[in-house]
């Protein structure tokens, strides 16, 4: 009898060392998504795309298109939270398509020189080569994509992250006939000193058919001691000159996230963005009275 209890035992205890083994072997993988590596080719430099199919992805239907920088942690996250309001159609049924960092160098020193929009020499890492990343973006991942995939060219979403926010503003002020649509959080407009301010003031809106989403968390000032830099006023002052343009045909929304800082307002920022631009008909927000200037910078 005893031996019978020893065999079971250690046959237990092998079973349990194979399922372990087998467990910690395993990973999650995001269902119905695909990976692929691609090489800005002017500077050899290799980046990875992750692409999210849509909601009972029908391939004989083209769909929107949501593009977003920080794809590395942006990505799985939207992933994972975009699945219900997009089956319940609050949120538009679309391909989701992350953009890495360069996956040779580190991801700081890949995201400060592909978000940047001017050479700041007091920097560590290398500043200013947005204009070079939108090239690549404009001329090699936008096309990949819709050459191997069934999507909509006239309705790109860009979606990007405090320096990916920044970026996200001079991609629409440089080339805004690339995406229809922008959701622009935690912006870090205070680079170069608040550089990308004067650019929007100059910024001829009158043709531009575009609806632009900020948000920032309501915590993302210097008093509450969470940053250095004021991003609340100055996401809200970029938002008023663009307001103050009266163009019609370019759509506007400011929001703040209550209680938030920089590490936690992303996730609602975006959401909520997405949200407002699968909303027909909604209103542009009203800002007090001392932002609506255009000097106001």
């Amino acid at each position: 009898m005893k031996s019978i209890r020893l065999i079971v035992l250690i046959g237990c205890l092998l079973s349990a060392n194979v399922f372990a083994k087998d467990a910690s072997a395993r990973q999650f993988v995001i269902p119905n998504t695909d990976t692929f590596d691609i090489v800005d080719s002017h500077e050899n430099r290799p980046y990875q795309i992750y692409v999210k199919f849509p909601v009972r992805y029908d391939p004989s239907i083209s769909y929107p298109v949501i593009y977003m920088t920080d794809g590395d942690y942006l990505f799985p996250t939207l992933a994972g939270s975009l699945g219900i309001p997009m089956s319940a159609g609050k949120i538009t049924n679309s391909f989701l398509v992350g953009i890495s960092w360069q996956r040779d160098i580190s991801a700081r020193s890949s995201r400060i020189r592909d978000y940047t929009h001017a050479v700041d020499e007091s920097w560590k890492h290398t500043t200013g080569g947005a204009s070079h990343h939108l090239s690549f973006i404009r001329d090699v991942v936008i096309p990949t994509i819709e050459e191997k995939y069934k999507t909509d060219p006239s309705s790109r979403t860009y979606v990007g992250n405090s320096l990916g926010g920044l970026f996200g503003g001079y991609v629409l002020l440089q080339a805004p006939e690339i995406f229809k649509n922008y959701v622009l959080s935690s912006p870090s407009f205070w680079f170069d000193d608040e550089s990308l301010l004067t650019d929007v003031v100059k910024f001829d809106a009158k043709n531009i058919n575009a609806n632009v989403y900020i948000s920032v968390g309501s915590l993302e000032t210097p008093d509450t001691g969470e940053t250095i830099h004021d991003m609340v006023d100055v996401a809200q002052r970029f938002h008023a000159v663009l307001v103050s343009k009266n163009s019609p045909s370019l759509r506007l929304h400011f929001s703040e996230v209550e209680a938030a800082n920089h590490e936690v307002a992303f996730a609602t920022s975006v959401i909520q963005g997405l949200y407002w631009l699968s909303r027909p008909g909604t209103q542009q927000t009203v800002l007090p009275d001392h932002f609506h200037t255009a000097g106001n910078t």
